[in-house]
């Protein structure tokens, strides 16, 4: 599942204890174990998107004006693993992908938190 969610196959890479990862969820809906994460970096470019769902790649039921973010910060030295969203059809519904995703496997090993500011990309 999680090599088919991009458009390439994923690439580790290795992340120091204190690194950082990030992921959004529509506002409210609280915090599920899923794998898929990006780098602070990615974040940061994405966070003021205007198409932040085309990249991300988000089925319509993800969707949502407002948005929680969660961070992971490494607990160790860990690898993770890489790659670029791909685009995808939900009925006549398609994203565009082309962001960077990071696959969180073991969230044992990470410390996870709500970000205390919700996310509200420019539509």
């Amino acid at each position: 599942t999680l090599i088919k969610s991009g458009n390439d196959i994923p690439v580790k890479k290795s992340l120091a204890q204190g690194g950082e990862l990030y992921k959004v969820v529509p506002k409210g809906n609280g915090y599920t174990k899923s794998s898929f994460y990006m780098s602070k970096d990615e974040f940061n470019i994405l966070k003021n998107s205007s198409d932040l769902e085309q990249k991300l790649g988000l089925p319509l039921s993800s969707h949502a004006v407002e948005y929680d973010v969660y961070k992971a910060t490494a607990n160790q030295n860990i690898d993770v693993f890489e790659s670029t969203v791909a685009n995808t059809i939900q009925g006549g519904y398609t994203t565009t992908g082309g962001a960077k995703q990071t696959f969180l496997l073991d969230d044992s090993k990470w410390s996870i938190e709500l970000e205390p500011n919700s996310l509200m990309p420019p539509k």
